[in-house]
């Protein structure tokens, strides 16, 4: 039986760049389909599904937010990556706002984009099979039970967070990989309790950070993102790339 090649659409206007990407993708066994501009994309995505778009923010037609905000309206489930050369602050909130499941800014690795693209291709197909609900979901050398709202070592001793934390880990996991911000995760705090702050978001991560590390010394699983918020890295991918 032949194996399932994902398939991938890069928008991107320069041609080395697009022709790199595309390359790189098809030696690692991606489907590739490559375009230049905001109309070319809009008929591939509109005529077949892909299982990940690179989109780049500065097309020579249009706008790459604008092209994202018609892709969330019609194709929700089509994760999208936006690469691009403008890394402000204000464009990287703007495009994860809109909807992108991750921001690339240029110079990159073509290793870390295969790695935000496996990392993005992942989510998806926990929440197409209904992995990311419930249930206990592997976190390096924790397992977070979503439906007991537990967290528990290999050997069994759990690590004892309260409600706030719990909601705010949940909310990473559930975007493992990918930047959320800091507005989103008040949102979710503040849901559940209505003693809340600019700060709460960040004295919860500090002390989810403190609980795990109580456990296993100085093992960093969320990273500050510098003018978004937070992310939760993968350290199940990372333990087994080292092992």
């Amino acid at each position: 039986m032949a194996s399932h090649k994902n398939s991938l659409l890069v928008v991107e206007d320069e041609e080395a760049t697009r022709a790199l990407i595309t390359t790189y993708f098809r030696n690692e066994g991606f489907m590739v389909t490559a375009c230049e501009d905001g109309m070319s994309a809009r008929l591939e995505i509109s005529s077949r599904e892909f299982d990940v778009v690179l989109m780049d923010v500065n097309l020579p037609d249009d706008d790459g937010f604008e092209v994202l905000r018609e892709v969330r309206a019609n194709y929700p489930a089509t994760p999208v990556i936006m690469v691009t050369s403008r890394s402000t602050e204000i464009d990287t909130v703007l495009g994860l706002e809109l909807g992108a499941d991750d921001y690339v800014a240029k110079p990159f690795s073509l290793p870390e984009l295969r790695a935000r693209v496996r990392t993005v291709l992942r989510r998806a197909t926990e929440k197409q099979s209904g992995n990311d609900s419930a249930g206990p979901v592997r976190l390096g050398k924790w397992l977070v039970d979503l439906t007991r709202r537990e967290i528990t070592e290999d050997d069994g001793n759990m690590v004892r967070v309260t409600r706030g934390e719990f909601d705010l880990l949940s909310a990473l996991l559930k975007y493992r990989g990918a930047p959320v911000s800091r507005d989103f995760l008040l949102d979710v705090v503040s849901a559940n309790s209505a003693d809340t702050s600019d700060r709460t978001v960040d004295t919860l991560i500090s002390r989810i950070r403190a609980k795990l590390r109580e456990h296993h010394n100085d093992t960093l699983i969320i990273e500050t993102v510098r003018g978004i918020g937070y992310r939760l890295i993968d350290v199940t991918r990372n333990q087994d790339k080292g092992a």
